[in-house]
């Protein structure tokens, strides 16, 4: 099992930026369900899953963007559909969908 919080905990104390991805919501068949947590940093290295494939590269294409705009909001919402025929060439063929929220961490303030 992976101690999240610890390395959330190093990353904001050492000024690391990152994104958490945790999956909110999630109907039908998926990779991942509610709970499953992924941190993104800025070099796009990850820690943990929130369901691999199309799933994470959606959820760290967004963080990237978050990270790269100081302006960007501090939390953004993705909903993947994972139910579309046409997608199942690129591997989206798990028939359900479900909501991950991203979240901007900061450095820690004592």
């Amino acid at each position: 099992m992976i101690d999240l919080i610890g390395i959330i905990k190093i990353a904001t104390e050492n000024g690391k930026p990152c994104v958490l991805a945790t999956v909110t919501d999630s109907c039908g068949s998926v990779p991942q369900k509610p709970g499953a947590r992924m941190l993104i940093y800025i070099d796009g290295k990850t820690v943990g899953s929130v369901g691999g494939g199309c799933v994470e590269g959606n959820a760290i294409k967004t963080a990237l963007q978050m990270l790269a705009s100081p302006s960007s909001d501090d939390f953004k919402i993705l909903k993947i559909d994972l139910t579309d025929p046409l997608d199942q060439k690129d591997g989206d063929i798990c028939g359900g969908s479900m909501h991950l929220l991203l979240e901007k961490l900061t450095m820690l303030k004592n």
